[in-house]
């Protein structure tokens, strides 16, 4: 006899994937395809709040006292957030103010970058 729940199909997928991933001893960050950006606090993977980027994140990367974000997008281009700005928060979800610096990254991350989205 098999118990109840035990063949229980797996949760619907979801059509927005994950695209990036940073974290620190205290913090998981999850970046979607759709520019959300969701903050776990760890180690009880407890959700703090979500962060909506103008991009799609391809590398995510936090400070060391948490209060600023990197991000390349897709298309190669570096950009900064200050996660400690709460400018346009609508609706429970909290936008880290866009910085000023964004550059283009060229090189070998970009070529890795156009090789990976060509496959």
């Amino acid at each position: 006899m098999v118990p109840e729940g035990v063949n229980k199909p797996p949760p619907p997928q979801t059509g927005d994937v994950i695209s990036a991933v940073c974290g620190s001893d205290s913090v998981l960050m999850v970046g979607r395809a759709s520019g959300v950006v969701h903050r776990y606090s760890l180690p009880h993977l407890t959700v703090e709040g979500q962060h909506l980027l103008r991009c799609r994140p391809y590398m995510l990367a936090l400070n060391c006292n948490l209060s600023r974000m990197s991000v390349i997008d897709i298309n190669g281009v570096l950009s900064f957030y200050d996660l400690g700005s709460s400018k346009g928060a609508t609706g429970g979800a909290t936008q880290g103010e866009h910085l000023a610096f964004e550059r283009k990254v060229s090189g070998r991350l970009a070529e890795q970058q156009r090789r990976g989205s060509a496959a």
